[in-house]
């Protein structure tokens, strides 16, 4: 797979992790800088938080396999 490829992956993974929180306000999401968003940490942190939501762990786990 190529970095151009991976790095769209990553970053698919990372907003469907941290936009589909609906309890966040517009503006707090705003606040989020970029970079700390992609922080590995950051991602996981907004996995492991979520609600288990089957349609959510699907959209996560695919984009999981496409990086693997």
């Amino acid at each position: 797979m190529g970095a151009g490829r991976a790095t769209q992956l990553w970053i698919g993974l990372a907003r469907a992790a941290l936009v589909s929180d609906t309890s966040a306000t517009s503006s707090q999401r705003d606040e989020t800088d970029d970079n700390t968003a992609l922080e590995p940490a950051t991602v996981a942190r907004a996995i492991d938080e979520h609600q288990r939501e089957e349609a959510y762990d699907q959209v996560i786990v695919g984009y999981l396999l496409q990086i693997g």
